[in-house]
């Protein structure tokens, strides 16, 4: 599928999965193809990996290890997909995207939602006290790492309005579990799957809800889901 780029967008988005929901489109694309560097050099790089890299047991430092580098390719997706009026998942920054957030992002407004139903909790108090102590950790952790401070020091990609237009479901298979997107239903989830004997803390400390498949291991813990319908106005509405 080709996919030609406005004039005022600086690089051509040539290979992408269209996806369609109502009237509405979203792109499905890997992310080097908003990078003019990547895309200039992709042969190159695919050749070094390839015969190189790999078979000498080079380490690969991509952009997924460079904040900053990961930030200027979301902020290309994302006025790209904002301008068109269409929603994007993107692959390799390797960060986690949920309607044009990032993990930090979206931990700052649980907070302040929880923070908001604890007034009227009554006997959930404590569970909601809980959540918001894990979240807090978990945002002082990203932050003393330095993960996001691109994104935490200027606003969501130098936008006015927050259009949720794109999205990444992250590393995919990192080292506490599975971290996928799903669409069903009318509805997106950033969804994680885990092994408990790897990832035993996140049954206690997530403040999410895990879901265990019968007979097994497994647990199916949905992160964040929204409604296309929801999705798609805002994007149109705000973009």
């Amino acid at each position: 599928l080709l996919c030609n780029a406005d004039d005022s967008y600086p690089y051509p988005i040539d290979q992408a999965l269209k996806l369609r929901f109502k009237n509405y489109e979203m792109l499905v694309y890997h992310g080097h193809q908003a990078s003019k560097r990547f895309r200039k050099e992709n042969e190159l790089v695919g050749f070094t990996l390839k015969y190189i890299a790999n078979p000498l047991r080079i380490k690969n430092y991509s952009v997924a290890h460079d904040s900053r580098k990961k930030f200027k390719i979301e902020k290309i997706a994302y006025h790209y997909s904002s301008y068109r009026k269409v929603a994007s998942v993107i692959g390799h920054t390797h960060r986690p995207l949920f309607e044009s957030l990032s993990k930090q992002q979206r931990l700052k407004h649980k907070i302040e939602q929880l923070c908001r139903d604890y007034i009227d909790a009554g006997q959930g108090k404590e569970d909601i006290k809980s959540s918001i102590l894990s979240y807090k950790k978990e945002l002082k952790r990203i932050f003393n790492n330095g993960e996001e401070r691109p994104a935490l020091l200027s606003s969501i990609y130098h936008s006015i309005f927050h259009v949720p237009c794109l999205f990444n479901s992250g590393c995919v298979i990192g080292k506490r579990g599975i971290t996928c997107l799903e669409i069903k239903h009318g509805e997106i989830s950033l969804v994680h799957w885990f092994d408990k004997n790897i990832s035993k803390k996140y049954l206690k400390q997530s403040g999410y809800d895990p879901v265990s498949l019968p007979g097994t291991d497994y647990y199916r813990m949905v992160i964040n889901q929204e409604s296309l319908d929801y999705i798609f106005a805002r994007i149109n509405l705000l973009a």
